[in-house]
């Protein structure tokens, strides 16, 4: 687990925490964590967005024939109705295409508005034609239009929240300089003023439980894959992590490490400083840990206990050898005091290594199993975590796992 993970659950913690003081009131999160929801926002919103426009592209396609043969629409004004609805259609089937095949793209969400506007723009101006030939476009239409962009497509409540207000303002002044309606058409304009401050409302409950939500489930998450206390992955996630880089070894055909670490003489530490110095120390060696695996395909957990877990790819047996050997020295030069270790004045560790060829896969030294892959491998890590407790412990040893049984070496290193 590199930083920006122990980051997130970081900004995860402070939200939720800001929430029960004050609420989501501002309606957005800090750093990463506001990307991460606009995602989950657009890719749950990718099935509705397609319909949307999907359904105001056939209403604008059938709007000559319905409009004739049932709404009586004046022959005068038919030409310049028809321009108006099918100057919106490329706007539409850009958001369609974009939509379908990139619903993760900021330009959906500015694609959403600009079709809501257009909308907006030609009821209005509809409304303006139709009025002196007695024709009557729904007015409610411009409510409908706001309904879509907030509940249909989920575009953000500071988003629409300008544009709502927008569209009302100029509604009104449309119905007054142009449209002139008679002493009961002023009711419509209120209805029609109603639903948006309706759907403003509405909008802005609905995205408050929406992120409340949200990232109350992205913790339990977090909570349910990494270790309380250090931030790094847990066993169960160690398991799955496992199951991931020998994927990868398989499909980039590289070769990859794991190594299990043990703090040496861990329960002396705790019995002289107590439980609470012991803690700081499994976190600090936890840092080091995470500078140890910053590769995007590395990745480090604790076992449990003393004992953690970590895995390089992407290299050959000396040089990530020369990684565990490094980390081992990075935790002695940390200085931790340990007074009741029998091997040095400082907190240290002994470390297991297994590296895997890229043969090995052919040759079967990798548990084939899924669910054995875990088990065997950190077996195999443990293995030589075993040796170097038995060779002095503050050291690395380790073998390789070869085609060529011939080939394979089982190195120690002391301090």
């Amino acid at each position: 687990m590199n930083g920006s993970k122990v980051h997130e659950q970081e900004d995860l913690l402070e939200a939720l925490r800001a929430e029960r003081t004050h609420g989501f009131w501002a309606l957005h999160f800090k750093h990463d964590l506001e990307h991460a929801f606009r995602d989950h926002l657009a890719h749950s919103a990718r099935e509705t967005r397609l319909a949307m426009f999907l359904i105001v592209l056939l209403m604008l396609i059938a709007t000559p024939w319905y409009s004739a043969h049932y709404l009586q629409e004046p022959a005068t004004i038919a030409t310049s109705m028809r321009l108006l609805n099918y100057v919106q259609i490329p706007t539409l089937l850009v958001g369609t295409i974009l939509t379908w095949y990139r619903p993760l793209s900021p330009y959906v969400d500015r694609l959403c508005i600009l079709a809501a506007i257009s909308a907006i723009i030609c009821i209005l101006v509809q409304r303006s034609i139709a009025a002196p030939h007695n024709f009557d476009i729904p007015l409610e239409y411009v409510g409908v239009a706001v309904v879509s962009l907030v509940f249909v497509a989920r575009i953000r409540f500071w988003h629409t929240f300008p544009w709502a207000i927008i569209a009302t303002i100029a509604m009104v002044l449309n119905e007054w300089l142009y449209v002139t309606p008679p002493l009961d058409g002023y009711f419509r304009i209120l209805a029609a003023c109603s639903l948006i401050a309706i759907v403003c409302i509405g909008g802005y409950s609905h995205e408050y439980f929406m992120r409340q939500s949200w990232i109350s489930n992205r913790l339990l998450q977090y909570l349910s894959a990494y270790d309380s206390m250090t931030h790094l992955l847990n066993r169960r996630s160690l398991h799955e992590e496992m199951q991931r880089i020998v994927m990868h070894s398989q499909r980039q055909n590289c070769a990859f490490a794991i190594a299990m670490l043990d703090i040496d003489y861990f329960k002396n530490y705790n019995d002289v400083y107590g439980h609470d110095k012991g803690d700081k120390v499994i976190q600090q060696i936890a840092g080091l840990l995470r500078d140890s695996a910053r590769r995007p395909q590395d990745f480090c957990g604790r076992y449990g206990g003393e004992e953690f877990v970590i895995a390089w790819t992407d290299g050959s047996y000396q040089e990530l050898f020369t990684l565990a050997d490094t980390l081992r020295q990075r935790v002695e030069q940390a200085g931790i005091p340990h007074i009741a270790s029998p091997i040095s004045d400082y907190v240290t560790v002994s470390i297991g290594f297994y590296w895997i060829s890229r043969d090995a896969h052919a040759a079967e030294q990798i548990p084939q199993a899924v669910d054995e892959q875990f088990p065997g491998l950190l077996g195999f890590a443990d293995e030589q975590l075993y040796k170097a407790k038995f060779s002095g412990r503050n050291c690395v040893v380790g073998k390789q796992a070869e085609t060529d049984a011939s080939r394979q070496a089982t190195v120690a290193t002391h301090a």
